[in-house]
């Protein structure tokens, strides 16, 4: 049924960021550290590494189509600092989200052109879009 997929798909979408939240926390605690460069960067790419594996994993082999491969091959510390954000402001990108067919794909490209806007415009957008709520 419509409510099985729909719950399926808000488990995934949860565990999706419950993965991505905890790999932005383990790179601020390894940026903490102070480690000298070379090993920050081994362990940054351990971080990466096992957070697109666990995606990978997460579909199951079943949804893994070549977009969403793509999608967690390409995702960075800039990436996931434009998640925080994303985390920081949910309801608005809850309903980038809606808007986008609840496809992560084009959901990220929309993402993706608020990112090239200038800071403080970027804010203007998403406060503006909170105050309607």
């Amino acid at each position: 049924s419509d409510l099985i997929v729909y719950e399926n798909k808000k488990r995934k979408r949860d565990e999706v960021e419950e993965l991505l939240r905890s790999s932005r926390e383990n790179l601020e605690i390894l940026y903490s550290q102070n480690l000298k460069k070379n090993e920050t960067e081994l362990a940054k790419e351990k971080i990466f590494l096992k957070l697109r594996a666990r995606l990978i994993k997460l579909e199951d082999g079943i949804d893994v189509t070549e977009d969403y491969t793509n999608w967690v091959l390409q995702i960075n510390s800039a990436w996931l600092a434009a998640f925080s954000l994303y985390d920081k402001y949910k309801p608005f990108f809850k309903n980038v989200y809606k808007k986008n067919n609840s496809d992560w794909i084009r959901f990220y490209e929309e993402v993706g052109k608020l990112i090239k806007i200038k800071k403080r415009e970027r804010g203007k957008i998403i406060e503006n879009f909170l105050k309607l709520q």
